[in-house]
This record gives C-alpha cells, sequence and structure tokens, in this order.
C-alpha cells in the first residue's frame, strides 16, 4: 500500500513520506520506551533510581505489568500465577504510595507520581471488577479483597490531591458578604 501512494504522491513528495515515516519510526520508540522494558529491566531501574518520585512512578510502571500478568494468568486458569501477580501489583502501588507520601511533598500543588498512582489505582479497579466475571466464584476471594484495598489505597491519594474532600459538608468557607454579585434571581 505504502509503494502505491509513494507512486501516486511522485518522486518527491514519496521521499518526503518516506522520510517522516522513517523518523517517525525513530522517535516513537524513544517517546514509548519505558513501554518495551522488560519486568527485570524495570525491577533494576527501580533498585538504581534515587529520586523517590521516579522511583515510585517506575513502580506503578512495574504494578500495571504485574496486573496484566495476573489477568493473563487468570485467563488461562493458572490460579498460582495470578494470585503472585496481583499481591505483587499491591505490593507496588502500596509502596509506591509510601514512598510519594515520605517525600513531604504537598500533592495538590505538586501532582507529580501522585496523579500517575491515581490513573492507575483507577484502571487497575477496573481491570480487578472485570476479572472478578471471568473467574469462578471460589477464585473471587483474593480478586475481591485487592480490589477493596486497591478502593482504598485510591482513596487516600485522592485525598490528598483533594484535600476539600476531607472537609465535611457544610464546613465550607462561608463568603463574606458585600463580596461579589449575587445570581440572578436570588434573594438578598
Amino acid at each position: 500500500m505504502t509503494i502505491i501512494v509513494c507512486m501516486r504522491l511522485g518522486r518527491s513528495r514519496s521521499i518526503a513520506v518516506g522520510l517522516t515515516l522513517g523518523a517517525a519510526a525513530l522517535v516513537v520508540p524513544h517517546l514509548c520506551g519505558s513501554g518495551w522494558q522488560t519486568d527485570e529491566e524495570l525491577s533494576s531501574r527501580i533498585e538504581r533510581e534515587n529520586n523517590p518520585v521516579k522511583k515510585a512512578k517506575f513502580e506503578i510502571r512495574l504494578g500495571r505489568r504485574k496486573l496484566t500478568h495476573a489477568v493473563e494468568a487468570c485467563a488461562k486458569d493458572d490460579h498460582p500465577r495470578c494470585q503472585e501477580s496481583l499481591g505483587s501489583f499491591l505490593t507496588l502501588m502500596k509502596s509506591s504510595w509510601d514512598r510519594l507520601e515520605a517525600t513531604g511533598r504537598v500533592a495538590q500543588k505538586h501532582v507529580d507520581g501522585f496523579k500517575e498512582l491515581d490513573i492507575a489505582l483507577r484502571e487497575g479497579g477496573r481491570q480487578l471488577e472485570d476479572l472478578k466475571q471471568r473467574v469462578p466464584y471460589q477464585d473471587m476471594g483474593q480478586i475481591d479483597s485487592v480490589e477493596k484495598e486497591t478502593d482504598q489505597l485510591r482513596a487516600k491519594v485522592l485525598r490528598v490531591l483533594f484535600p476539600a474532600l476531607n472537609e465535611p459538608e457544610g464546613s465550607g468557607r462561608s463568603r463574606k458578604h458585600g463580596h461579589g454579585k449575587p445570581a440572578p434571581g436570588a434573594s438578598p
């Protein structure tokens, strides 16, 4: 198909298209290069990394891979491997949370790492819910417990990202009188 397109475009345009596609083929793997790492490479990178936020991000990435391995193992009825991978997923997510929390950073101002953890936990919760639908009833226990702990961890992450969620309803700051315009139709 590429040859046919190049023939219709003419020689100079086909060279430009070829160079563009070639450049894209070189750049895209570097932009997405982290997705091509093996579990061992990610583990090694976690061990070598000194920056706690980067280390947490690598743990999150490896945790996501472990969850994918768990889903694949359950699909093949390899329940011991599924349980092992689920345990690794949860351990890595908790470790990344502990690492990010230990930095002492204000999450709502410096979301780097916290945001990635929230996304991974949200997507992980969905995957776990889907996985529960595909396994026999007797195998749901472990998945259910990992899902519950994932939800609890995500609630912690959301509380540091959005501190207003911690305030009880009605305890918000009251508006000072005389500041701002009332909404149209509102009584004074």
